[in-house]
């Protein structure tokens, strides 16, 4: 735990681990960003085929066969 809340007050080794941890956290942060990010891409590039299909197709949504 920490001496203190004011930082100014913190030994090496405190700033140190609160900067480890800080770092591990923004990594677990952009690793979560990246697999959201390939989700959401795989999202847009089916409702982009479905809605080219629909398009080909021509189709109306009272005439969708489902």
């Amino acid at each position: 735990m920490l001496a203190g809340r004011n930082p100014d007050e913190w030994t090496f080794e405190q700033r140190a681990a609160v900067a480890g941890d800080m770092d591990q956290q923004l990594v677990e942060v952009i690793d979560r960003l990246v697999r959201l990010s390939r989700e959401l891409v795989a999202e847009i590039s089916i409702a982009d085929h479905l809605l080219s299909r629909k398009s080909s197709l021509r189709l109306d949504e009272d005439e969708l066969p489902f």
